[in-house]
């Protein structure tokens, strides 16, 4: 049966930020079918589950490419193959979160024969350094094009505690980045949870450069209005002492 073994990872950059990237890796598969493809992650925010999960996701999507019919997707999420099996539900019956991915997942599963899940901790052989490679590779790729539908998602499918801040009046925020060299722009708010309101003028947060120049001319605005304060301050003491 052919093997896709997927990986995902999370970076964390000097500047605080987070990064996620993955790789699908083929085996079992004649020469021309074979590969080994690298990915950025575009959901946010990025989390190493999210990671996952897109991996697993295009693998799928890979082997509907390849016209296969019977797959095996080895994966480094510890929790998904049980996550899987239970309906995306919790061993209390509450539902897990990023359950979108796992509907997506259910969906391109149905265009399979047969598909089966297994969780493998990454090991150091062959296949496992190569995802690894490929998974650094994945931090220089491209931000894909964000998913739109990701917009109108409920807070209980994008957060594991959608009831954190219920009573503390704190209005809950989403920002996403349109596309490399954006800002970021508030497109979901909501304080009590069920479908997302798209805001039809999405208001852009200044990006860093901006907010450091702005930064500057405050600074520079605020000494010049010090001179002006010492220098009206200094003209009436000396007509002052003048009068005198």
């Amino acid at each position: 049966m052919a093997t896709a073994y997927v990986r995902g990872v999370l970076k964390t950059l000097r500047e605080g930020k987070s990064i996620g990237s993955y790789a699908v890796k083929w085996t079992n598969l004649p020469d021309s079918l074979k590969s080994s493809t690298a990915y950025r992650l575009g959901a946010y925010p990025e989390t190493e589950f999210r990671s996952q999960l897109a991996a697993i996701r295009e693998a799928l999507k890979e082997g509907k490419k390849k016209n296969l019919t019977d797959i095996t997707i080895v994966t480094d999420a510890k929790f998904f193959p049980y996550f899987y099996r239970n309906g995306w539900k919790t061993s209390r019956g509450e539902t897990v979160a990023n359950k979108y991915f796992y509907d997506q997942i259910c969906e391109l599963v149905e265009d399979f024969n047969e598909v089966k899940f297994r969780h493998e901790v990454p090991k150091n052989n062959e296949t496992w350094k190569e995802l690894e490679k490929k998974c650094e590779e994945g931090f220089h790729c491209t931000i894909p094009t964000t998913d739109t539908s990701e917009y109108k998602l409920s807070i209980e499918q994008i957060t594991h505690d959608p009831k954190q801040f219920e009573g503390t009046g704190i209005t809950r925020v989403r920002y996403f980045v349109n596309k490399p060299g954006i800002e970021r722009g508030i497109v979901w708010d909501n304080v009590d949870g069920g479908e997302a309101p798209i805001k039809e003028k999405v208001e852009l947060v200044p990006n860093k450069r901006e907010a450091l120049n702005m930064k500057r001319i405050l600074k520079l605005v605020k000494f010049i209005l010090l001179l002006l304060f010492i220098y009206f301050d200094l003209n009436f003491f000396l007509s002052t002492i003048k009068q005198k």
